[in-house]
């Protein structure tokens, strides 16, 4: 059973950066990163860059629900979460940056291999516009 539930950490990690958050959202992936061992997902990523809380940011972009306020990937630089905000805005206008703190037991797994410093996070309760 172990070797499984190693796998299935393994998979979600592997997968993650790879995969739009268009797909990974329709697919319930999210929902799956709630049924993983926060400790197996942390070793397969990068060392958390402190022991927190973290201060973090999201760039979004859209209406309503496309909006994604509260979504699983956040970022500890402004800068870069201003850009994920612009990416999108041609199409989907509205960018807006928002800010939440997390705590060490509320990420799942942090990455930089992309230079996103992107902490993957359970959705957050509180969240403010920038």
């Amino acid at each position: 059973m172990a070797v499984r539930r190693y796998r299935f950490e393994h998979l979600m990690w592997t997968g993650w950066p790879s995969t739009p958050m268009v797909v990974v959202n329709s697919c319930g992936q999210d929902y799956e990163f709630f049924q993983a061992d926060r400790a197996r997902l942390r070793a397969l990523g990068d060392a958390l860059p402190g022991p927190g809380p973290f201060t973090l940011f999201r760039g979004v972009a859209g209406r309503g629900a496309k909006r994604r306020v509260r979504g699983l990937s956040w970022t500890d630089d402004v800068t870069r979460a201003r850009w994920f905000a612009q990416r999108h805005a041609s199409r989907l206008g509205l960018p807006a940056v928002y800010r939440t703190v997390a705590s060490h037991e509320d990420v799942f797994a942090f990455l930089n291999a992309r230079e996103e410093r992107e902490f993957v996070i359970l959705p957050p309760r509180k969240v403010v516009r920038i």
